[in-house]
C-alpha cells in the first residue's frame, strides 16, 4: 500500500509544483501586461509633452522676432534722435551768429518794429 501512496504523494506534489509554476506565469504575465500598459501610457504621455514643448518653443520664437525688430526699432529710433539733436545743435549755432545782439532800443526803433510786424 505505500507505494500507491507515494504516487499519489508524488502526483499531489507534481500537480502543487505545475500549479504554483502556472500561478506564477499568470502573475508574471499580469505584472509585465500591466508594466506595458504602463510604459504605453508613458510614451503617450511624453509624446503630449513634445508636442506642448514644440509649440511652447514655436512661440518662444515669434517672442523673439518681435524682440529683435522692436530693438532694431529702438536702435533706427536712437539714430533719428541723435541726428536731431545734431541739427538742432547746428541750427542753434547758426541763429547764434546770425542773431544780432541787441544793447538798447529806441522808443522810435520799437515804435517801427512793432508798426511793421502787427500793423497798427
Amino acid at each position: 500500500m505505500e507505494k500507491p501512496i507515494k504516487k499519489i504523494n508524488i502526483s499531489y506534489t507534481n500537480a502543487i509544483i505545475v500549479l504554483c509554476i502556472l500561478v506564477g506565469i499568470y502573475f508574471m504575465f499580469n505584472i509585465v501586461q500591466g508594466e506595458h500598459d504602463k510604459l504605453k501610457q508613458n510614451f503617450k504621455t511624453i509624446d503630449s509633452l513634445k508636442y506642448e514643448i514644440h509649440k511652447i518653443d514655436s512661440l518662444h520664437k515669434e517672442k523673439d522676432s518681435v524682440i529683435t525688430i522692436y530693438k532694431d526699432s529702438i536702435v533706427y529710433l536712437d539714430r533719428v534722435i541723435e541726428n536731431d539733436k545734431i541739427k538742432i545743435v547746428k541750427i542753434k549755432e547758426k541763429y547764434d551768429k546770425i542773431r544780432p545782439t541787441v544793447v538798447k532800443y529806441t522808443n522810435t526803433q520799437l515804435d517801427s518794429f512793432f508798426a511793421n510786424r502787427y500793423g497798427y
